[in-house]
């Protein structure tokens, strides 16, 4: 309940992809989210180069994104797989290592079933 700058988050997204041949794995998605963001009023970086981890067993590209607000810098990573026709992607939002570790935590408990 305590006012703080910024609360870390984990937001969950499925997009259906079927009609975009072209997007197989996520960094094909993350190509497209790059595009996208650029375009926005948010300044935006893309300071890392994609990786890949494996969440619940299965292999997801990791786009790591900066947001530079007057304010504040916050960081992104989005971890998409494309699986059954869609783009399922994990978000984490953090400003600190310690939350970057505590939504990474959070990310092991994923699994499919």
């Amino acid at each position: 309940g305590s006012p703080v700058p910024f609360n870390p988050s984990i937001s969950c997204i499925v997009e259906r992809v079927t009609h975009l041949p072209g997007i197989t794995r996520g960094n094909d998605y993350h190509f497209h989210t790059k595009t996208a963001l650029r375009q926005g009023q948010i300044v935006v970086d893309f300071p890392r180069e994609n990786r890949t981890v494996k969440l619940g067993g299965r292999d997801f590209d990791v786009l790591f994104i900066q947001y530079r607000l007057p304010q504040l810098t916050t960081d992104q990573e989005q971890y998409t797989t494309i699986t059954k026709g869609h783009a399922l992607t994990f978000i984490t939002s953090y400003t600190t290592p310690e939350d970057q570790a505590l939504m990474n935590k959070a990310l092991e408990t994923v699994v499919f079933r």
